[in-house]
């Protein structure tokens, strides 16, 4: 069987399927590693009374600092981000952790939105592809397009625009919550922090 493609070509609003920031699968690992090492060799350091111990852990202390000190110079502010799930979820919305909340809330409606935006795209395709005498062939041409119904088009008219919505105010919060650039690694680590893996 084979995959279908939607394409709707006569529609009002076009809408590109909204990329959303992937996981960075070693932010946790980094921070962890970082605040381990940090600990550890401090620890070590101390217990061992010694200076060739201490400087032998602080060595290890600080490859660890170093590999993990660009991430946590470069989130800024962003790094309120390791609030906990109850600070989040109490956090006034004005405050930088209030807008991480509004940004991970606003990335998850997206998401959500975005998968009800393909299930009605889908649902689409099989009911109107082939109604234009040409054999089904998973894609909506012009003419299957334009016997959409209204009701149709503007279903997925509403569920395209509830994709833009949130992820524009997921964009909104990440800007005003940030005080430094915000580049790709910036919201991997983000995400990461977050749970949006």
């Amino acid at each position: 069987m084979r995959p279908l493609k939607v394409v709707i070509a006569a529609m009002p609003l076009t809408l590109a399927l909204v990329a959303l920031p992937a996981a960075f699968d070693g932010a946790a690992t980094a921070w962890a590693g970082n605040a381990n090492g940090h600990a550890n060799g401090h620890a070590n350091g101390n217990s061992a009374g010694n200076a060739g111990g201490s400087s032998n852990s602080s060595g290890g202390t600080e490859v660890a600092s170093n590999s993990h000190g660009a991430t946590a110079s470069s989130l800024g502010s962003l790094n309120a981000a390791h609030a906990s799930p109850t600070a989040l979820a109490n956090a006034s919305p004005n405050s930088t952790v209030g807008k991480l909340a509004i940004y991970r809330d606003s990335t998850l409606a997206a998401r959500t939105a975005q998968d009800a935006y393909d299930a009605l795209a889908v649902g689409m395709v099989l009911k109107y592809d082939g109604l234009d005498l040409s054999p089904p062939d998973g894609v909506l041409s012009p003419a299957e397009t334009a016997l959409m119904t209204p009701e149709d088009m503007q279903a997925l008219a509403d569920a395209a625009a509830a994709i833009t919505t949130n992820q524009a105010t997921a964009d909104t919060a990440l800007a005003d919550a940030a005080n430094k650039p915000i580049t790709d690694d910036v919201i991997d680590a983000v995400n990461e922090l977050l749970g949006l893996n």
